[in-house]
């Protein structure tokens, strides 16, 4: 392979570095803080595991677009594409009896061969949390408000957070006791807000009015807070009520938090894996083509691991909150080296014993600094040091340290 092929990354991966890089760091260290104060403690797992970890029957990521390979043994193994059934298997195998909340947190990378999608990216760092055991609606406003905390601490401010309830179309399902791939076909409709294809395929199976109406009025929930109200106009299912009356709930408890300004409703949203089974939400800011975080709960998930505990989590692709922060003009300025410290290269290393023993002075009191031996005139170091963004330069000659001018 010629020198100019190997500089170059495969399709869909790419290198991080300088001051991007410095971002993405900064940003994770932000993370990590909120996800502490909040009691989630960091877990890691593999970055490949057996394939029927994200089969599709566990309404993961579909086959084809995992990197599959094989052990020694002939075991098939993927490279993470999700992160949530990991954490999940993690959960299962490490916390026996889980009689009070575990509370995970992560930043890690995923990889999915999007083969159709042309300058998408299949390494993505994710960060998010995972609740196992807490089952009920305080579980749900407590990941939900973690969510917006974390968004703002990477310093956005201007976001919304969608929130739906799969029960609403579940109950609808049940209703109108039609078969998985007609309910998938529906459901593949309302997820793409194609609201008049779906008002044609419900009337021509046939339904009753009133369930006609409950598919066709998912359209018309949508917005603040106010449009919940319509529900009782739209449906009698008590299924569907009942997921309504739950985001009301929601609401109050989001707004105990103080949070109810970024918060906005959809009942057609039902989340892009079949294992959510309530609560779904997704955060959207300006200068992302795509959510910015998504996440849900899913009770159902962890039985496939042995363990039948209640579970809700989100994740967020750093990319894209980056993306919006640079739209939106957002400076984040992460922590760097500002010093840099030249010493002179004499014949008796003089000048380098000053310059470690001053650095490491330096270092102990807490600064971070770069020693530079000056193989070159000062001018070129001086240069150097505006390039590469340092703001101070100290230079060591014999046992004198002096501050040079910039």
């Amino acid at each position: 392979m010629k020198i100019e092929k190997l500089l170059h990354t495969p399709d869909g991966v790419r290198d991080v570095y300088g001051e991007e890089s410095a971002l993405y760091r900064e940003l994770e260290d932000r993370l990590r803080k909120v996800f502490l104060s909040y009691g989630y403690s960091d877990i890691r797992t593999p970055s490949f595991e057996y394939f029927d970890v994200f089969s599709e029957e566990r309404g993961s990521v579909p086959s084809r677009d995992l990197y599959k390979f094989f052990d020694h043994d002939g075991n098939t193994l993927v490279l993470r594409p999700d992160i949530t059934p990991a954490i999940a298997r993690c959960a299962a195998k490490y916390y026996d009896d889980i009689l009070f909340p575990v509370r995970l947190s992560y930043i890690m990378d995923t990889f999915i061969n999007h083969s159709g999608y042309q300058g998408r990216l299949k390494e993505r760092t994710q960060a998010g949390a995972e609740c196992f055991g807490y089952g009920d609606v305080d579980a749900d406003a407590e990941m939900i408000a973690l969510l917006i905390r974390a968004l703002r601490n990477c310093g956005l401010t201007e976001f919304k957070i969608e929130l739906g309830q799969v029960d609403f179309f579940r109950g609808l399902v049940e209703e109108a006791g039609i078969d998985d791939d007609t309910a998938e076909e529906l459901r593949s409709l309302i997820s793409g807000k194609n609201f008049y294809g779906l008002e044609d395929r419900a009337r021509k199976l046939g339904l009753p009015e009133d369930i006609t109406a409950g598919f066709v009025g998912i359209s018309e929930l949508f917005g603040d807070v106010s449009c919940l109200e319509k529900a009782p106009k739209i449906t009698s299912n008590p299924v569907a009520l009942a997921a309504v009356d739950y985001l009301k709930r929601l609401y109050s408890l989001l707004s105990a938090y103080g949070m109810e300004r970024f918060l906005t409703f959809d009942l057609g949203m039902l989340g892009n894996y079949t294992y959510y089974t309530g609560v779904v939400f997704r955060a959207f800011s300006y200068g992302s083509g795509e959510p910015i975080a998504a996440g849900g709960r899913y009770d159902r998930l962890m039985r496939q691991f042995g363990k039948d505990v209640p579970a809700i989590g989100f994740g967020m692709m750093l990319d894209t909150v980056v993306s919006a922060l640079k739209a939106q003009k957002i400076e984040i300025t992460p922590a760097r080296c500002e010093t840099l410290l030249v010493f002179e290269d004499d014949a008796d290393h003089t000048s380098n014993l000053t310059a470690i023993t001053h650095a490491r002075q330096m270092r102990n009191a807490g600064e971070n600094v770069q020693l530079l031996k000056k193989t070159r005139p000062m001018e070129d170091c001086l240069a150097y040091a505006k390039s590469a963004g340092f703001t101070r330069v100290l230079y060591a000659c014999g046992s004198e340290v002096t501050e040079a001018e910039l």
